[in-house]
């Protein structure tokens, strides 16, 4: 019925392409409506070609070049003008594995041409306006040469046909004719592929070449040395890689290619585990991030036992730090597609990314969240980033009594000591966690009283000894606890095929587009969930490139990562975490020496990347806290809090194994605990005194602000962080003075005190003489300025008689400039007696008047 839908749909967007194209039949183009891609090509009628690219390696080492073949359906119309993209899948799977869930071979007709094409791209897309490529990798099918398991001469074939897409490299037809670059390729191409398709399109991608614009990689291993080997413990030995070129080998050119895999053999350091140089580099895409132009969409299963979890956190860590456009959609079954996943909603947002990449649609994509993560069964929840924002790598302790929490033991160091079984398996590793076992040590946190989701890549350091001269490390992250629905990873990849089918895009004779439902295995029995898990070998502790054995009975800090998740813990569940020896059950050789293996029990270790960081790890009830002392001090200007603790640090993480593991962030900030960290709250009587400072080298600052008159008491809140637990400081006081206002008013004064009349005395009569006299004054004034003046003295007068010369009168002081109180001033008078002067008996005087006056009262 779906199918009869997706049909229908398609004849009547084809009917309305077939009316435009009557309008302008010789620029045949593709129709956009709601933002995407419509049906307007018939699949029935597309146009197949088969060409093979002259490359310029030869992987055989026959003396001629290797010829990459590949196949292209493409709308007819593409023969009148209409450009197209191309979507590309390169594989080595096509005549052996096939392709999907259903294992779809490529099947040709009598003509030589392919007829049935794996999987839905080409149904789906053609019809759309794109062409489909499907190239057989080197030495698979239809191209000549041999497989070598993307060395040089694997990656490259994907990378020589976009060349010839380009016009930058020559193709031939099955006859040997000249074919040229197609006319039709409107200069884009995107490559999509699963696993080894997945790695091919990497592969492609960090070459930058031109021409390659989007790539779609799904559960794709991005660093082979990954994936025969964790952290130095060999995981697919027996010369995997070699075995993997044989499988996708026909079967009638194994015989043939056995030298190439011979050579293959001599370089893979099977017996070691080491890194050996240039063998594994070139199988490593995530050192070469830097290069890729193109932009990324990756899929994972993060239960993918095959390719695990890391290929992807590793590829996807790098990308980020260096700004790649990218989109991510993460699952929580195993090695599976997307189309295998949550079908309807994975198609519509790969039609929308290669719209938008390789048509130039406006869609919107790249405004939409950048992640979606299955948080539940078949439940898809969107991030604006992976890690989730607000993610931080919080350290727990591994303890005594098998605790787990934020704070490393007190009082003297423990230590706990187990031996190594190289035949434990990890069922009795994760059964009755609260028992201790010869082979084993568990801890656990208290019962969570809230959930705590993890995302990203947990960390373990042990600060251990071994009495041998090598061992393996294991940890496990459990979560221990009620079971509830999860993908049952553990069964067929956590799906399984069902009796219904569904279809998408067009359908031809032979080729129907539809494929058979699939759904996933769920768990509800199961009450010890793996959660995560690592390995890693001793002699492999600071580099991947060569092993260094150990000092039996050395301690050392052995660092390792686990696989990455995201995964929350219920509330009511623990927290658990299980150290052992070899683990067998991870798919890796064991180790053959028994150890006995010590660690401390203070100084041990695991980093959780805990969304809300240790705040939600503490609202979780998780215990712990290593005690501080908090110390208030008021400098004048500031008031200081001193945090102190003692924990000890973590060692610095190497970088050769564990760089590519974590972001940048993660794994320069690898947290350091001999300083606290986080922030202090000021109080001023208990009450919040501003927002909370943060701790610098265990000091906060906070400048002092405006108090009011009176007695402060000042304290500090140290609110916890990591492993240090809150702690508040003793009181100190503080004293602001308190102003008191007291006043009264003056009011306007000038005051002019004279004292008793001056006297000349007797004048002489007929002698020529000065005559001077004084007297006393003074003045008060409340003016902001005064000044003393004198009314014209005139003549001194006897009834109707004057003395003929002037009196004169002079001051001592005649302006002020301020006010003054009781300021003494004299007054001085002159009078001239000539002899000539006729005096009459009597007395002479003269009234004089006195003005003391201001310009500013």
């Amino acid at each position: 019925m779906q199918g009869r839908k997706v049909l229908l749909a398609a004849a009547v967007a084809a009917a309305v392409f077939s009316s435009a194209g009557k309008a302008n039949a010789q620029t045949p183009g593709i129709v956009v409506e709601n933002g995407e891609t419509q049906e307007a090509f018939n699949y029935a009628g597309a146009v197949r070609d088969r060409v093979w690219v002259d490359s310029d390696f030869d992987s055989d080492a026959d003396g001629l070049a290797d010829k990459i073949a590949v196949d292209i359906i493409r709308p007819a119309e593409t023969n009148n003008g209409l450009k197209a993209p191309v979507i590309m899948d390169a594989s080595p799977y096509y005549s052996t594995l096939g392709r999907g869930n259903e294992s779809q071979l490529k099947v040709d007709d009598a003509s030589g041409l392919l007829q049935k094409w794996p999987l839905f791209l080409d149904n789906y897309f053609v019809p759309r306006g794109y062409a489909i490529a499907l190239v057989d990798m080197t030495g698979t099918n239809h191209s000549t040469g041999c497989p070598t398991v993307q060395d040089a001469t694997d990656n490259n074939a994907a990378v020589d046909v976009i060349d010839w897409f380009k016009g930058r490299r020559t193709a031939h037809d099955k006859d040997g004719n000249l074919v040229p670059a197609p006319a039709w390729f409107n200069g884009k191409t995107g490559m999509i592929g699963k696993s080894y398709d997945g790695a091919l399109a990497a592969a492609a991608a960090v070459t930058g070449v031109d021409g390659l614009t989007t790539i779609v990689g799904e559960s794709g291993p991005y660093d082979y040395y990954d994936y025969t080997r964790s952290n130095g413990v060999i995981q697919r030995g027996g010369h995997y890689v070699s075995s993997l070129a044989n499988t996708v080998t026909d079967a009638n050119r194994q015989a043939y290619c056995k030298p190439t895999r011979d050579k293959i053999d001599a370089n893979d350091a099977d017996a070691t585990g080491d890194f050996t140089t240039p063998f594994w580099n070139v199988r490593n895409y995530v050192k070469d991030a830097p290069k890729v132009r193109a932009s990324v969409f990756l899929t994972h299963g993060m239960g993918d036992e095959n390719v695990r979890f890391d290929h992807f956190s590793r590829f996807w860590y790098a990308l980020q730090d260096l700004g790649v456009p990218s989109k991510a959609w993460l699952m929580q079954t195993g090695h599976v597609d997307p189309f295998d996943n949550s079908r309807a909603k994975w198609v519509d947002t790969l039609h929308h990314w290669f719209d938008y990449w390789l048509e130039g649609v406006q869609n919107g994509i790249m405004s939409q969240p950048q992640v979606s993560v299955e948080t539940s069964p078949g439940v898809l929840t969107d991030a604006a980033s992976w890690p989730v924002p607000g993610t931080k790598q919080t350290q727990l302790f591994l303890k005594p009594g098998a605790e787990l929490g934020l704070a490393p033991a007190t009082g003297a160091e423990q230590t706990t000591t187990f031996q190594d079984s190289a035949s434990q398996r990890e069922t009795a590793m994760l059964a009755n966690p609260t028992t201790v076992t010869a082979n084993r040590r568990v801890f656990l946190t208290p019962p969570l009283s809230a959930p705590v989701r993890l995302s990203g890549t947990p960390t373990v350091q042990l600060d251990a000894s071994a009495d041998k001269t090598s061992t393996h490390l294991g940890a496990i992250l459990v979560d221990f606890g009620p079971a509830f629905p999860r993908v049952n990873r553990a069964t067929g990849d956590g799906v399984q095929t069902l009796t219904t089918t569904s279809c998408y895009g067009q359908a031809s004779a032979v080729d129907n587009g539809c494929y058979k439902d699939v759904g996933e295995r769920i768990d509800t029995t199961t009450t010890a969930w793996r959660v995560t898990k690592g390995v890693l070998d001793a002699g492999h502790r600071t580099s991947r490139n060569v092993t260094t054995p150990i000092v039996a009975g050395t301690r050392y800090p052995f660092s390792f990562p686990l696989l990455p998740n995201d995964y929350t813990f219920p509330a009511g569940h623990q927290i658990g975490v299980v150290i052992v020896g070899s683990y067998r059950d991870y798919g890796t050789t064991a180790s053959t020496t028994a150890a006995n293996i010590t660690f401390s029990l203070k100084n041990s270790r695991i980093s959780l990347p805990i969304v809300g960081g240790d705040v939600a790890a503490r609202a979780a009830g998780i215990s712990g806290g290593e005690p501080t002392t908090t110390t208030v001090a008021d400098t004048g200007s500031a008031f200081t809090a001193t945090v102190a603790g003692s924990a000890p640090a973590a060692s610095p993480l190497p970088a050769d194994l564990m760089a590519e593991a974590l972001n940048k962030a993660d794994f320069a900030g690898f947290t350091k605990l001999d300083t606290a960290g986080g922030a202090v709250q000021f109080l001023d009587g208990g009450q919040p005194l501003g927002a909370p400072v943060p701790l610098v080298g265990g000091v906060a600052t906070l400048p002092v602000p405006a108090l009011s008159g009176g007695s402060h008491q000042i304290s500090a809140t140290y609110v916890g962080a990591g492993a240090y637990a809150a702690s508040t400081s003793a009181e100190i006081t503080r004293l602001v003075p308190v102003n008191s206002t007291v006043g009264g008013s003056v009011p306007a004064t000038l005051s002019l005190v004279l004292g008793a009349p001056a006297t000349f005395g007797a004048f002489t009569p007929g002698l020529a003489k000065d005559y001077t006299a004084t007297t006393p004054a003074t003045v008060l004034s409340t003016a902001g300025d005064a000044a003393l003046t004198v009314s014209d003295p005139g003549h001194l007068m006897n009834g109707t008689f004057s003395l003929p010369s002037p009196l004169a009168v002079s001051f001592s002081k005649a302006a002020w400039t301020a006010p003054v109180s009781n300021d003494p001033v004299t007054i001085t008078f002159k009078q001239h007696v000539d002899a000539t002067d006729a005096l009459r008996t009597g007395a002479y005087t003269k009234t004089l008047t006195f003005t003391l006056s201001t310009t500013t009262p």
